[in-house]
């Protein structure tokens, strides 16, 4: 989960370049420092939308592990459960 929260610091990429970043701009950048694939039991993906909203989602990498949550942050800076229902922006 820290490393969920950790990508949420995207704002600082966000605050540097007027648009939030994709995984792959963010490990370019520096931000990110680890795999997106299999990291600590997780795969992390990003949407981004319009360049002003994002959601990163770590979905457990073995799907073996059912009682591991998926989760993601959004812009708002909260953690939520896949499923959870998030106030519209």
């Amino acid at each position: 989960m820290v490393e969920v929260y950790k990508l949420g610091g995207a704002g600082v990429y966000l605050a540097a370049n007027g648009t939030y970043a994709s995984l792959d701009q963010l490990r370019q950048d520096g931000s990110m420092t680890f795999s997106p694939t299999n990291h600590r039991g997780y795969n992390y993906s990003a949407e981004i939308d319009d360049g002003q909203h994002f959601k990163i989602t770590a979905t457990p990498a073995d799907p073996a592990q059912g009682g591991w949550p998926a989760l993601f942050i959004n812009e708002t800076m909260q953690v939520f459960e896949e499923g959870e229902q998030v106030l519209s922006r």
